[in-house]
């Protein structure tokens, strides 16, 4: 036979295999950028990873393991992806804008300058490049381009030019041109006069000038736009200081402990402060506090001697001084306290000693020169780094950092994240897995499905959970075996089945009737798990199929369609609300089901099993997303009914009467819920009280 005839039976013989192949890889493809969708990272990359191993001339599997990689924060592995990416298809600009970013995050600016530069030759005035390049050549401290590119964005963008100005005026700054930095900053005002990190570098400015007055209303500008922020209070506190108003310095050091307990400079200013108007108890809490925290503070430990022993605790001072001492011989004004405590104590020799050292020294120049603790001009603020032992009664200049311009990314986090916490929580699901918490250790208890688990049908217990946890990588191995297995188990029953009946209609088959639902139903969990819905969704089917009675096939089908239902709500309010999305999120492969598809299903759970709080739970959120708003608070009522422990019925039911309050009823009830799902373990339920109680 001919050598080319051969060669085209072999390749029609392949055809199917070939094919096969390509479905299989353009389906993992698929699944590992839903994967992506979901946040569950470690599972993309196996996805990835097999489409790699199978078509590595490929570019998007190097991309998106890349952009997993990212989110992950192994940012030499973006790098390094993104690079394959690139060999494979140097004409997709996103392998260059994800590596840029990963070079950014390396502390690579020269890099990141090189893929931006690529960026901008394709299209010069592009914003994110040209802001991005900006923040690099700061970096870099070529200030010069730093300006260009920046000059350039200002041209091309009508948008955000209160930042561009911002950025600007850091430019200005480090090169030391504080006029006109103060210029750009006021250009940046005016665009957005709300902006906090405005406000503040216009204070820090003012400060720089000595211009306390101007400072602390910059400042108070500052505290209106973010009163959160603990740093514009202390700073402000310093401004207050030199003004010589100390009860409004020290009402702001309280308030940047209210809002951060552990702040530093707050306390031990604050402690200073309350030393030199004689709240001295109180000021020994302070750096108590302090050197708690740091045990090796030594001009906390200085103070502290100072206040033990004013306050009559001699022989604490002393173990404070001699602390101090050991490491510093030569620190006069210790052994003038310690000398003084000694005597307080009756040790009149080891006082003796500690004097004849001093005999030599002019003690009033050496330690007594607290001029603001004795009416005189306040003292200049010492930075926090200043750890000379020496200005230990020196109060001191918070040196956070200013706000450093972020890298604008698309990549960077999940567009169609809520940034309020007024969120419901999940439906119940099937899963293999149970999250445990500190406040919630133990698995929800449902005695039908602790009979199902014994009965041993699954490589695992199955447990009812509401928690969407990624898989951790050994996980996703896991649930991409058990498939493989369930597919073999499932093919031979299915066979067996088919057998049997050939057989004989009468005869009795040797499984149980219900295996093939129970199998489907495992298997479609599974499939679940890894985001491969479309399959989830066909297997929870075919376990209703086959077997009509089964109530945990109509509850996996139900919670399979919930869940597409809520990804699509999600995913029309992110296209909705956002520009750009990344590749991932464009993508996003979900089968069309409704919420009436998925409400039905549960009515018929509940009819099977009307003891099964956990339906109720999640009719409660199909029929919320329906807007049937009366329907769904009374299938919370039913669910807390059967479980009155059943934290989450308590907060979304909280949320729902919230949303439609019309009276003062429904506000306290609302409040009550609230308050019942803390009690239970959702700690974000506090946050909302206090949010809804402003």
């Amino acid at each position: 036979m001919p050598r080319k005839v051969l060669t085209l039976i072999f390749l029609i013989a392949a055809l199917p295999a070939m094919v096969l192949a390509q479905i299989r890889t353009d389906h993992a493809l698929a699944m590992g950028r839903n994967a992506l969708y979901y946040e569950d990272y470690m599972l993309s990359i196996q996805y990835f990873n097999r489409v790699i191993e199978a078509r590595p001339y490929l570019a998007q599997p190097y991309f998106f393991r890349g952009l997993a990689k990212f989110r992950l924060e192994d940012y030499s592995g973006t790098v390094e992806d993104c690079s394959e990416a690139i060999r494979r298809n140097p004409y997709f600009s996103d392998s260059y804008r994800l590596r840029a970013i990963g070079w950014i995050e390396l502390a690579r600016y020269d890099s990141a300058v090189a893929d931006y530069r690529h960026l901008l030759s394709l299209n010069p005035y592009e914003a994110v490049p040209l802001y991005n390049i900006s923040l690099c050549y700061i970096r870099l401290k070529d200030y010069a381009e730093a300006w260009k590119s920046l000059e350039a964005l200002d041209r091309h963008t009508t948008t955000e030019k209160e930042k561009i100005w911002l950025m600007k005026a850091g430019v200005a700054l480090e090169e030391g041109d504080t006029l006109r930095a103060a210029e750009c900053v006021d250009r940046s005002l005016a665009y957005d006069s709300l902006r906090a990190d405005a406000w503040s570098l216009k204070a820090s400015l003012s400060m720089h000038d000595e211009a306390w007055e101007k400072a602390e209303g910059e400042w108070t500008k500052a505290i209106r736009c973010d009163d959160r922020n603990a740093d514009f209070y202390v700073n402000r506190a310093l401004a207050r200081y030199y003004l010589w108003r100390y009860d409004d310095a020290l009402a702001d050091y309280d308030e940047a402990i209210r809002i951060n307990s552990r702040h530093v400079v707050a306390h031990y200013n604050r402690g200073l402060l309350r030393m030199n108007v004689g709240d001295n108890n109180r000021a020994i809490e302070d750096f108590d506090f302090i050197l708690s925290l740091q045990p090796d503070n030594e001009t906390a430990l200085v103070n502290r001697g100072i206040l033990r022993l004013k306050t009559g605790d001699a022989r604490g001072a002393i173990e404070d001084f001699t602390g101090i001492l050991k490491r510093h011989p030569n620190f006069l004004a210790g052994y003038y306290y310690r000398a003084e405590a000694y005597r307080e104590a009756g040790m009149a020799s080891a006082a003796a000693r500690d004097e004849a050292k001093l005999m030599k020294a002019d003690l009033d120049m050496r330690y007594g020169g607290n001029s603001w603790r004795t009416g005189g001009k306040p003292q200049p603020a010492r930075k926090l780094s200043d750890v000379d032992i020496e200005n230990y009664s020196q109060i001191v200049e918070n040196e956070s950092e200013r706000d450093e311009p972020r890298y604008e990314s698309e990549f960077r986090g999940r567009v169609q994240n809520r940034a309020v916490e007024a969120v419901p929580c999940q439906p119940y699901r099937l899963t293999f897995y149970h999250k445990a918490n500190d406040l919630r250790r133990s698995a929800p208890y449902y005695r039908p499905l602790e009979a199902l688990n014994g009965r041993k049908v699954f490589t695992a217990p199955l447990y009812l959970g509401c928690s969407d946890v990624p898989l951790t990588s050994d996980q996703a191995r896991e649930r991409l075996v058990s498939i493989d297995s369930l597919s073999s188990r499932i093919g031979k029953v299915l066979q067996l089945q088919e057998k049997s009946a050939a057989a004989s209609s009468g005869k009795s088959l040797d499984f149980p009737r219900e295996l093939p639902a129970l199998l489907f139903t495992a298997r479609s969990i599974d499939y679940a798990l890894t985001h491969d819905l479309d399959a989830a969704l066909a297997d929870a089917g075919q376990a209703v199929a086959s077997d009509t009675a089964s109530l945990w096939a109509y509850f996996q089908r139900a919670t399979v369609r919930l869940k597409i239902c809520l990804l699509q709500a999600d995913r029309r309010a992110a296209l909705s609300s956002a520009g750009r999305q990344d590749g991932a999120e464009r993508e996003l492969q979900l089968p069309e089901v409704s919420l009436s598809d998925a409400y039905a299903d549960l009515q018929t759970v509940c009819r099977k099993a009307p003891d099964f709080a956990y339906a109720y739970y999640n009719a409660g959120i199909a029929l919320t997303a329906m807007k049937r708003t009366k329907e769904a608070l009374a299938a919370y009522d039913e669910a807390i009914r059967l479980e009155p422990a059943l934290a989450e019925a308590y907060f979304n039911r909280a949320l729902l009467l919230m949303e439609g309050a019309s009276s003062e009823a429904d506000r306290t009830r609302a409040f009550a819920d609230l308050s019942r799902a803390g009690e239970l373990g959702i700690p974000q339920a506090y946050s909302l009280i206090k949010m809804f109680s402003k």
